[in-house]
This record gives C-alpha cells, structure tokens and sequence, in this order.
C-alpha cells in the first residue's frame, strides 16, 4: 500500500463522513497568503486483512493513563517511522530538534513496511510509531498492543490524471498505476470507481515517483501519486496534469498518518507525559505553519535533500491548497470519528467487523494537548 521511500500512506474521507474537525484550525485562504509574504522575504500500506484478525483485548481508552497536564519531564522516545524526509514530516523533525534542546531525546527509527513498523511499537522496541491508521487497525485487530492517539501528518494522497480525464467515468479503459492488487490505495481507489462505473486496467507500479515518472511517458493515464509527487510532476510538465480527487474525499481516515503508543509503555511512570511533550511540541510547530509555512523553512533546508528543498515555496503552497496544510488539531479525533473510518475499512473490505474505537483509541493525550496549546 505505501511508498517506502515517502511520506505518506493514508488519507482521510467522503464528505457525508467527514471528521468532527476541533475550533481553531486556521483558514487556508490566510495560510496561503501568509506564506507568500514569508516565502518571498526568505532565501533560498496496509494490505486487505487476513481471516484469522482478531479483536483487540480490551479497552485502550479505560486501560491508558491519564496525561499529565502539568509540568515537563526528561527522558528519550523511539519513533518508528516508514518514511525519510519530506515536506509532511517536517513538523515531525522540528519537533523532535526543539525537544533535544529540552532534555527530551527522540530517536527516529526508519523501517522499511507498515508491518515492521507496527511490529517495533507492538513489541516494545519502539515505544511510538507513526503508520496509517489503517495499518494501525489493522494491527490491533491481529493483536498488537498499540493504542491510537492522534492524527500526526497530513493524508496526502491523490488521484493525478491528464487534463483531459474530468471525471471518474472517463477513466474507464485506462491504465490506472496501483501500487501492487489488494492493497489499501488499490481497494479504495477500486471501490470508488466502481461506483463511478469505470473499468480501468491496472498497471504495477510499487512507488509513487516511479508512477508519476509513467505519467511522464504516457504510459499510465491515471495514478494514485503523494501530493509531494504530484508537485514534481506538475513542474516538469506544467498544465498538462490536475488532481481528479483526492483519497481524503473517498476513504476516510483510512490512508491519514497517526501516532500509535505501546499500551504497556505509555502506562508506565512518566511516559504519559513524555508523549504528552512530544505531541504538543509536534501539533504547534502543525500550529504555526498552517499560519505561516515559511517557519519550516529553516528545518526544510537541514533534512530535505537540495531537489526537494529547492521546490519548498511551491510543495508548501500545494498542501495549503489542496488538503489545508497540516492536522494542528491532532485530525480531532474522536471516538465518533474513529468509528467512522472503521466503519469505512469493513465496507471496503480492509478491515474484519469488531473492531471498536474503544479498543483502538485513547484520546486522553489530544485532550491534554489541547488544553496545553488551544
């Protein structure tokens, strides 16, 4: 399901079962004109699941601690993680820089497929994660000891196709790239054209830049692409390609990144709030970039290669456009939310009936972080 190399494997809903979105989340009309001005004054995937998943033993919310809400503690956080560096996981490395200068110590563990990294946080030898929340659900229901938090980076998933296709009705015929069958961008992409009607061929493409490089050539006519990619895409060949929709619109909450906890870990001594600093450290830098992109700027040009750097001004202006910048409100997650997108995964298929945001979701360190920042 997921580009290894990237950042993102998730996105999040149709409009009828859109997320309860928290007061506060900034416009992007005004992020965007905020990073003009900043800009210009500036230099320079979880698989279908398999019979034998079963439902998660107990419940995460009743058994998690509460966050503490006051105070600061020192200490160290593993961070399993799929991707490199890229725009979405920019906030994600302020973070962790503004921490190390607090005593708080975050090592940021690469693997190399959702499952490992499910796995390390499961077994302990990572004590958070960061993994589509489909991957997630799908985990808990084969029993990993892992509990939800939060929403940690933007789904930035999207449908990219010639001009000329408008609709999801003239794809039909068309070689549609798909990272490999039976895969969550697959089902969900499947699942929405279906209802649309269109009966593409599908063409095995694993990674997004190796897609969007097929769209070059002629050789896929539509494409599940990162945003970040369809970015690139858009400068080699300006005008030529447009977004025809955007996975946030049809899976809901399912191809979102979230932050994931091992459940005994997060019961134990201080940890509650050292998770509780690093969210809060992650969703104002989230915060202050909605309002204004060019504060990541500086972290852009440490971790980003020169190619990707060099395309800051415009990468940040798209996800501004396009999917509202980054999820500064932790994607408001609820336990009626959450019960949507697993509602979703059952319908298409990704996920087994049984499973309840109860088992899968604490909502005690969003809680506290929103009292900490607003």
């Amino acid at each position: 399901m997921v580009d290894h190399r990237r950042t993102s494997t998730d996105g999040q809903g149709p409009k009828a079962a859109a997320r309860l979105r928290r007061a506060g989340t900034l416009a992007a009309v005004a992020a965007t004109a905020l990073l003009a001005a900043a800009c210009s004054s500036s230099s320079g995937s979880g698989s279908a699941p398999s019979s034998a998943a079963s439902t998660a033993a107990g419940s995460a919310a009743a058994s998690a601690p509460a966050a503490a809400s006051g105070g600061t503690v020192t200490g160290s956080i593993s961070l399993a993680v799929l991707s490199g560096y890229s725009y979405p996981t920019l906030p994600q490395m302020a973070a962790v820089d503004t921490l190390g200068g607090k005593g708080v110590t975050v090592t940021r563990d690469q693997l190399t497929s959702p499952d490992l990294v499910v796995q390390a946080v499961s077994s302990g030898s990572a004590n958070l994660a960061d993994v589509s929340m489909l991957s997630a659900l799908q985990g808990i229901q084969k029993g990993a000891k892992i509990t939800v938090l939060m929403d940690d980076r933007p789904g930035d998933w999207v449908i990219v196709a010639p001009t000329s296709v408008t609709s999801c009705k003239d794809m039909n015929g068309k070689a549609f790239g798909v990272t490999a069958p039976g895969t969550a961008l697959t089902v969900a992409a499947q699942a929405w054209m279906k209802g649309c009607g269109a009966n593409v061929n599908l063409v095995t493409i694993a990674d997004s830049t190796d897609r969007e490089t097929a769209m070059v050539h002629g050789e896929l006519q539509a494409s599940p692409l990162n945003l970040s990619d369809y970015v690139t895409l858009n400068q080699q060949q300006p005008g030529k390609f447009h977004i025809l929709e955007k996975y946030n619109d049809f899976a809901p909450g399912l191809l979102t990144q979230v932050l994931v906890v091992n459940t005994a870990w997060f019961k134990q001594g201080q940890n509650a709030q050292l998770v509780t600093q690093y969210a809060t450290s992650l969703l104002t830098v989230m915060k202050d970039a909605n309002g204004d992109p060019g504060t990541l700027q500086p972290t852009a040009k440490k971790y980003e290669t020169s190619a990707a750097y060099s395309s800051y001004v415009q990468t940040a202006q798209t996800y501004t456009s396009e999917i509202k910048g980054f999820p500064a409100d932790g994607g408001a997650l609820t336990d009626a939310a959450v019960t949507s997108i697993i509602s979703e995964g059952v319908k298409d298929g990704l996920l087994q009936p049984g499973l309840t945001a109860a088992q899968a979701f604490d909502s005690s360190i969003l809680n506290s972080v929103e009292q900490a920042i607003g």
